[in-house]
């Protein structure tokens, strides 16, 4: 098996995550010249590597990127103060372009921090994030808001680039990671329970949750597997690789979505055109592709924050307990849409004695020539109300014939229907947002 020496001169000294007092056993009974085989779980929104070996798990900061899911081998080159190790890829694809396998390349000097175990933007809710950690998203979310974008100018691009000669020239760790990053998407006309589940785990927004759990109760091989179709680890794995081919050059922003707000009616966003063509330039692709994943994390960051618990909740407020996702829907034709989604606890259910826990999920999607349509959907103990929205006559005739239909799937669900409504438009707008949440750049 070929290997490609990340760091070999110099060791580079992986750090436990955040919290731990100590090296494991496992770990602190190595011997410099020992190696051992790892997988890369995820890349941290600090830049670090998580890995997973010897049932625990370690962050590192490599001198070149490292992709989610990728083997590689650690050797031990001193224990003394800490354990310090060389990184070598066990993967030939994942190497960068014009890599020589097996060569002793030295290593850049890494400069290592203790990396979060979650960043304030997924913090467990509760009480909701101390101040310290609103100070942290008072200072990111600003920059994330003016430069954020959706997922499908990003998802069209990273087709047409595949698809073309452009794509050939990519290193084969993008060509990858960016195949990885569209099999997110969901295929809208497969869509029940699980599939939906599966997207909406794998949409980007529960990444640093999903890494806790893992720091909680490590999981080795299938904790990696579970990471590597995470949306955010695929972008985050993306953006150093892309830095390093373009040349600099920003490219201008597209025009954003609204920007996500607790409460508000989910928006959906339409399929877009592709604005790379099939014989772009690497650098050119390489630019595109990175502000599109630049702006697709912002977004996700804002995504994240707009789902943290407030710090009072409101005793009537149906979104106190909501998440919001965004999920990329595979069209025919290779477009692609993304369907918002807000999902989570009816707040106005909560604190009262005896009643039945209460759910529901609200979003929004747009096929193409459906146009927008929106759903709300409850549930309290086992009876379940559905309203849908449509923004053109001809899909409102059709949710009309067809409501017989869903009926007969909430019955097979073992649900009592309690309300079935069919109304056309949008849903109703909620109250303007607090002054101070984001600043709207096109406003």
């Amino acid at each position: 098996m070929a290997i490609d020496t990340v760091s070999g001169a110099r060791p580079q000294a992986p750090l436990l995550p955040q919290g731990s007092t100590g090296l494991p056993a496992a770990l602190a009974a190595l011997a410099p010249g020992d190696k051992v085989d790892a997988t890369v779980l995820a890349r941290l929104e600090t830049g670090e590597i998580r890995l997973a070996l010897l049932g625990t798990l370690l962050d590192i900061l490599p001198s070149e990127p490292l992709t989610p899911g990728e083997a590689v081998k650690l050797t031990v080159v001193e224990t003394a103060q800490q354990l310090a190790v060389s990184v070598q890829r066990q993967t030939p694809d994942a190497a960068p372009a014009g890599a020589d396998l097996g060569a002793e390349a030295p290593a850049a000097v890494a400069t290592l921090r203790p990396a979060p175990s979650t960043s304030p933007a997924s913090a467990p809710a509760g009480d909701g994030p101390s101040p310290e950690a609103r100070a942290a998203l008072g200072a990111v979310l600003p920059r994330a808001a003016a430069n954020q974008q959706g997922r499908a100018p990003l998802i069209a691009n990273a087709v047409a680039i595949l698809a073309g000669p452009a794509g050939d020239q990519l290193p084969a760790a993008v060509r990858n990671t960016l195949a990885a990053l569209l099999a997110t998407a969901l295929d809208p006309t497969s869509l029940d329970g699980p599939a939906l589940q599966g997207a909406v785990a794998r949409s980007g927004s529960f990444q640093e949750a999903a890494i806790l759990r893992l720091a909680q109760a490590p999981a080795g091989a299938d904790a990696a597997a579970a990471l590597q179709g995470d949306a955010k680890s695929l972008m985050l794995a993306l953006r150093p690789m892309l830095q390093a081919l373009a040349d600099g050059r920003s490219v201008p922003p597209a025009d954003p979505p609204p920007l996500p707000r607790r409460g508000a009616v989910p928006q959906a966003q339409p399929a877009v055109a592709a604005t790379l063509g099939p014989d772009a330039s690497t650098a050119q692709a390489a630019r595109t592709l990175l502000a599109g994943v630049e702006g697709a994390l912002d977004r996700t960051r804002l995504l994240q924050a707009a789902s943290l618990p407030e710090a009072r909740p409101g005793a009537d407020d149906p979104s106190a307990g909501e998440r919001l996702v965004e999920i990329p829907l595979a069209l025919p034709g290779g477009q692609t849409s993304v369907m918002a989604l807000a999902v989570g606890g009816d707040g106005r259910a909560a604190g009262t004695a005896g009643a039945a826990p209460a759910w529901r999920m609200r979003l929004s999607l747009d096929l193409g020539d459906t146009g927008p349509m929106h759903a709300l959907v409850s549930v309290r103990g086992e009876t379940a109300g559905v309203t849908l929205w449509a923004e053109q006559p001809g899909t409102v005739e059709l949710f009309r014939r067809t409501i017989g239909d869903l009926r007969e799937a909430l019955e097979a669900a073992d649900l009592d229907v309690g309300s079935l409504d069919i109304r056309a438009g949008a849903p109703p707008a909620p109250p303007p947002a607090a002054t101070g949440t984001f600043l709207d750049r096109r406003s």
